[in-house]
């Protein structure tokens, strides 16, 4: 059999590339907010069910997100037509190395990121040639490294990118996390019902309890429309200062971004969240956004003093109440991480991982082998702490102290 010789890739220093040997796909790069909108009526038709490449919300993230420098996206075209695109951008960003929860190591790089599920359209086909193009991209020197943002280590891409670099440029020991979702049934019943027995009966006898136990002191209010922002956030501040993601830097925060990102969200109908107050006082809240068929769940909060009536709980099945009366939403993705509620309440669980390389030049690779060598010690030393049984002790330990510790 004689084998097919793959086209020549020709790349301009605009970021452009084509083919020549009867190829009739042309791959370009977009760098300006401008152009982008002008792809918009092409854009709209690729979006799966992923409202971080919706254009509104992704314009809103780089015009707020403070480590964004400039949207750099790639579309491919055959005979003009629009079938791929890659959306990413140009960051400023740390690359931190962690012992537990504390940082020490942490270069500030230059990146092109592709954003969370920013593929859009014919990848399988054109993930190849999309990838190329970027990693050509950082080797000319207009950035450091090229970083996709929580990949499915299933998807096509994920073997593409990595298989793009080197053994000196390709980020080795990387975390992966795993990842929970939840078919949504028609019904609040069936969905009780396709839990496990112990779930169930202890789902209904905490609720009881908090019913039982605060009878007439306790509201549920739903946060829907752009005019329920300022009370949104004014009353999820107050639950998130007691909370340890807050210790964390991560959760609910009044600020450009996060105002920006539920401002779109609301504009579109996308947004929702439940928030249950005790006299008047919030003490939890959870959330997230409707976009087509998915609802992607936020970062939810409690406060620590009603942990032992499992109000966060509480909080989440009148959220689920609500998604399951809604004939358009299928999917409850819960997001990053893994967590005890999630593996109760999931029904399906995928992994992902930051995939990161570096640019062939002095400083990239001698970052990677810093970096390489920091996160293999926590790798050790996370393996030792599982086997021991310390790992969970440790993290609730240091979880309570940072809810114990005051913002500076």
């Amino acid at each position: 059999m004689t084998a097919v010789q793959e086209p020549e890739i020709r790349s301009d220093t605009l970021g452009r590339v084509s083919r020549r040997s009867g190829d009739d796909v042309r791959v370009a790069a977009i760098r300006t907010l401008d152009e982008l909108e002008g792809l918009r009526d092409e854009w709209l038709p690729l979006i799966a069910s992923s409202i971080t490449t919706h254009p509104d919300y992704y314009r809103a993230v780089i015009e707020t997100e403070p480590q964004v420098e400039a949207p750099y996206v790639l579309t491919a075209r055959r005979d003009g037509r629009l079938e791929a695109m890659l959306l990413a951008r140009f960051e400023r960003i740390p690359l931190p190395c962690k012992l537990g929860y504390r940082t020490v190591y942490a270069p500030t790089v230059r990146s092109i990121t592709v954003i969370y599920e920013g593929y859009l359209g014919e990848v399988d086909e054109h993930g190849p040639r999309l990838v190329s193009e970027l990693r050509s991209a950082i080797d000319r020197g207009v950035a450091d490294v090229l970083l996709f943002r929580h990949l499915n280590v299933d998807h096509p891409l994920h073997r593409v990118a990595g298989e793009s670099a080197g053994l000196l440029t390709r980020q080795r020991l990387g975390r992966r996390t795993i990842c929970w979702e939840r078919t949504l049934p028609p019904t609040y019943d069936e969905f009780l019902g396709s839990l496990s027995k112990s779930t169930r009966t202890g789902l209904t006898r905490y609720i009881k309890k908090v019913d039982r136990d605060f009878d007439g002191r306790l509201e549920t209010r739903a946060f829907r429309s752009a005019d329920d922002l300022d009370d949104y956030f004014r009353d999820a501040e107050l639950v998130a200062a007691k909370s340890y993601q807050r210790g964390l830097g991560a959760g609910v925060r009044d600020n450009p971004r996060q105002r920006r990102r539920a401002t779109v969200a609301a504009d579109h109908g996308w947004f929702r969240s439940y928030m249950v107050y005790l006299d008047g006082a919030p003490i939890a809240f959870c959330g997230g956004e409707g976009f087509k068929e998915r609802f992607r769940y936020g970062i939810p909060a409690y406060d620590p003093e009603y942990s032992g009536y499992r109000i966060g709980n509480y909080v989440l099945m009148k959220l689920v109440q609500d998604l399951c009366d809604d004939p358009e939403l299928t999917l409850l993705d819960f997001g990053f991480g893994d967590a005890e509620y999630k593996r109760r309440f999931g029904d399906r669980s995928w992994h992902e991982e930051d995939v990161l390389t570096y640019a062939r030049r002095p400083r990239p690779i001698v970052i990677n082998l810093v970096r390489t060598g920091l996160l293999g010690v926590n790798a050790a030393a996370l393996a030792l702490g599982k086997r021991t049984g310390v790992l969970s002790r440790i993290k609730n330990w240091w979880r309570s102290r940072l809810r114990a510790t005051p913002e500076s």
